[in-house]
This record gives structure tokens, C-alpha cells and sequence, in this order.
């Protein structure tokens, strides 16, 4: 079976760190790539290649060539989209009962589809402004709050199958990853899972007002 760029360099990274890696059978319903056990604990992964569309083709192409080029995008959006391919195949094999684990790997070279900010904007939403409109005509609008908006795709009651995000590194000899948490899932993925093998990993910060929660390392 030929495996895909994500799926060797996931392999690798496993067989690196000696983690028991097994490859899930196909069914005739999509099922997710590989179930790892960490910890005497089975996790479920799906594996999702982000590939550059036309734009971003023509984009590396010319940057090749040593031209300036400039790519527009919506951000996270090509995140969105694995969650909503991902989830319906973690879901089917976590069964409430095991993390499910979705694994980035970005193959598009002109855009850091896959860097914090996408993720977290993939996952929690826009940034969101709320202003404060006074009685009076003659005072000036002001700010009353920041928080997540609109584009969230993991919620108390959406995506819970999803535990995390981990994103591969590029690098064929020594593939790494880093790993967002989900603070919605219903199985939560241990942060000692992953802990003992130099893994960074990120959660979302409490809420304070007048700011949005960024990442911070766990």
C-alpha cells in the first residue's frame, strides 16, 4: 500500500518514539487511518493533508522563479474543512469511549495554513469585537468586550469526538509535532499521552474580559 506524505512522515514519527502504530482496516464506510496506543491507552488518528489549491500552485510556481507573490485566503478555513471530514470517521470509530486524534500535515508552501492562529480560528471561531453604543449621541461607541464569533467548529455540542489537533512538522528524518487541545471533547486526550516524548502541547486560556483566549503551552 502506497502511503501518503502524512502517512510516512506519522509512521516515522511513531517508529522514532517506539509507539505502537496500527493501521486501521478500510470498510466500505470511511474509516479513520490508524489506532496508537500510548500508556496502555488506544487512541483513534485520522490523518488529513492540506494540498495547495490553483492560486497557491501558480503562487509557488512563480516564487520558484524568484518572483514576489501574494495569496489570499479566509483564515482557517482549510482547517475547517478537515475537521468536517475528520470528525464524522473519529466519531464512528472513538464511540465515546477513546481520544480522537486529527493530524495536519500542510503541503502548501506560500501559506501557514496550519499555524496557531488558523487552528485556533478553525476551531474557536473568529475574533469577535462588541461595542457599546452610549444614549447620549455625544459620547463616543466604545469597546465593551472581545470573544470568539463566528467559523467555530468545536463546540460543547458539535465535534466532540474530536480530543486534539496535532500538527506534523515537514522534516522526513525527524518528524515532530505539536498538539492543540479541544476543552469540548467528550474523551479528552491525556497531556501525559504524549508528554514524555517532547510533544508541545496547547490549550485555550480562561477568559478574561476585554481578551480574546490565545493558546498556552501545557
Amino acid at each position: 500500500m502506497t502511503l501518503t506524505q502524512s502517512e510516512h512522515l506519522f509512521e516515522k514519527f511513531c517508529g522514532l518514539h517506539r509507539i505502537r502504530c496500527c493501521r486501521l482496516p478500510t470498510a466500505d464506510a470511511r474509516t479513520p487511518d490508524y489506532a496508537i496506543y500510548l500508556s496502555r491507552r488506544k487512541i483513534i488518528v485520522e490523518i488529513k493533508e492540506i494540498s495547495p489549491n490553483p492560486e497557491e500552485l501558480k503562487a509557488q510556481r512563480l516564487a520558484r522563479l524568484g518572483q514576489f507573490v501574494v495569496v489570499s485566503s479566509t483564515p482557517g478555513d482549510r482547517v475547517r474543512s478537515k475537521i468536517s471530514k475528520a470528525v464524522p470517521q473519529l466519531k464512528a470509530a472513538t464511540k465515546g469511549r477513546f481520544p480522537g486524534l486529527l493530524v495536519l500535515l500542510n503541503r502548501c508552501l506560500v501559506a501557514e495554513h496550519t499555524s496557531s492562529y488558523n487552528i485556533r480560528v478553525a476551531m474557536h471561531g473568529f475574533e469577535t469585537y462588541y461595542l457599546g453604543v452610549p444614549q447620549n449621541p455625544s459620547q463616543l461607541v466604545y469597546l465593551k468586550d472581545k470573544d470568539f464569533g463566528s467559523g467555530k467548529r468545536t463546540t460543547p455540542s458539535n465535534n466532540t469526538s474530536l480530543s486534539a489537533i496535532a500538527v506534523l512538522s515537514p522534516h522526513d528524518t525527524s518528524p515532530t509535532m505539536r498538539i492543540y487541545h479541544n476543552p469540548h471533547a467528550k474523551v479528552s486526550l491525556p497531556l501525559a499521552s504524549f508528554g514524555k516524548y517532547g510533544v508541545k502541547q496547547y490549550g485555550l486560556q480562561p477568559k478574561s474580559q476585554g481578551q480574546v483566549p490565545d493558546w498556552q503551552e501545557v
